[in-house]
């Protein structure tokens, strides 16, 4: 899966309206699985400066905030300083070790913990860190019930809060289009209902809002510690909890060199492209990202009269963290370039950015915050431009 920029303000919406995936003289590879399937996703990631892993913070905050607790910049920041380092070994919490408000032990049912409110008020576990290190909070889970919001928690460690973006952690739902539009009696497409699938899902905990291109990383000595989660809103089932190493990305010089060393070749001319089109996701992580009609005339398929759903995002595509996920299959192996078609014209001047993955892996480090420049002249192609011509 790819994953594509988001933005974390208001005024960094971005519309697309088809990826292709081209043969190429230079690009990456693009190799089917099994059944042949291959995803692309794209997900709202934050405003960068120079592709660094630390973005800065868009000048709105989240509702919960606490004045003596330390932003995530600033307490990665602090640790690098001190010389801290990644981790090399994950730690697997016992789930069904965990004690409701301190006390009485969790029932875990099938393998997972069902919390549906907030008559459980918190869940702490106790755990051993091997060794001092930055660790990922690593879980799976599936949203439950039928509600539009996500699930969210406060997660503390040792009974302390760490950093500002654990106050309030939320875990996305999927949704998907429950049909392709339908044509009215005027001739004009309608959009269908959305329907939400509550599927099991493996997450690395995030910044809410985007502000880092990364899951967040905390800092922990060996030994013995505790992490507590406190209930905020909507129900979840938790069915693993780990501490993982985070991912040290490489740059695409690293691996441009392991394709050749690997003997990958561009898939050649002969091999026809791939469109993708941008109006029918196979998967999204908010009801709000829409599909839209853009009468721009280098938009595909153009509008002429009646309603035509050409285009995905908009003005609904606006905030951190929101996630578009399309599937595609790869007949041919190789490498392939990316081009897009995007519009790029909501920001006031500003580019937007998005982040890449590739069935769920961000390839190099260039595409952990890609940037997309602000144009007045609407819809443009990104062939030929920045990282997306050297493929993925």
């Amino acid at each position: 899966m790819r994953d594509m920029p988001n933005l974390v303000r208001k005024p960094c919406a971005f519309l697309l309206c088809m990826v292709l995936l081209l043969s190429c003289a230079g690009g990456a590879l693009a190799e089917p699985d099994e059944t042949g399937a291959e995803t692309v996703t794209d997900t709202a990631a934050s405003q960068a400066e120079d592709n660094k892993l630390i973005n800065r913070y868009p000048l709105y905050q989240s509702d919960y905030v606490e004045e003596d607790i330390p932003y995530y910049f600033n307490y990665l920041n602090e640790g690098i300083e001190k010389g801290y380092q990644n981790a090399t070994s994950e730690v697997t919490i016992d789930i069904a070790g965990g004690l409701i408000d301190g006390v009485t032990p969790v029932t875990v049912t099938d393998g997972a913990i069902e919390w549906i409110d907030e008559e459980i008020d918190s869940i702490t576990w106790s755990f051993t860190v091997p060794q001092d290190g930055f660790y990922n909070i690593e879980l799976e889970y599936t949203p439950l019930g039928s509600g539009v919001d996500n699930p969210s928690r406060t997660i503390m460690f040792d009974g302390e809060q760490t950093v500002q973006e654990l106050l309030n952690v939320e875990f996305s739902r999927s949704w998907h289009d429950a049909n392709k539009p339908w044509v009215n009696s005027l001739g004009d497409q309608v959009r269908p209902k959305q329907v939400q699938e509550n599927k099991r899902m493996t997450t690395r905990v995030k910044d809410q809002l985007g502000r880092s291109n990364e899951p967040l990383k905390i800092y922990l000595t060996a030994g013995e510690h505790t992490m507590t989660w406190e209930y905020i809103q909507e129900e979840m089932a938790i069915h693993s909890l780990k501490l993982v190493v985070p991912v040290v990305y490489k740059t695409y010089a690293e691996v441009k060199a392991e394709y050749d060393a690997n003997g990958y070749q561009p898939v050649g001319t002969s091999v026809e492209g791939i469109k993708i089109d941008a109006e029918y996701p196979s998967d999204k992580s908010d009801a709000a990202l829409r599909i839209m009609s853009d009468t721009d005339p280098k938009a595909d398929p153009p509008v002429s009269t009646h309603t035509v759903f050409n285009a995905m995002g908009g003005d609904t595509w606006s905030s951190g963290g929101q996630t578009i996920t399309w599937s595609f299959d790869v007949a041919t192996a190789g490498l392939y370039k990316i081009d897009l078609r995007v519009y790029s014209k909501y920001n006031d001047g500003l580019p937007s950015y998005r982040k890449v993955l590739i069935d769920g892996e961000v390839p190099f480090e260039e595409m952990l915050c890609y940037e997309f420049d602000y144009s007045r002249k609407g819809w443009y192609s990104t062939s030929g431009t920045k990282n997306f011509n050297k493929g993925v």
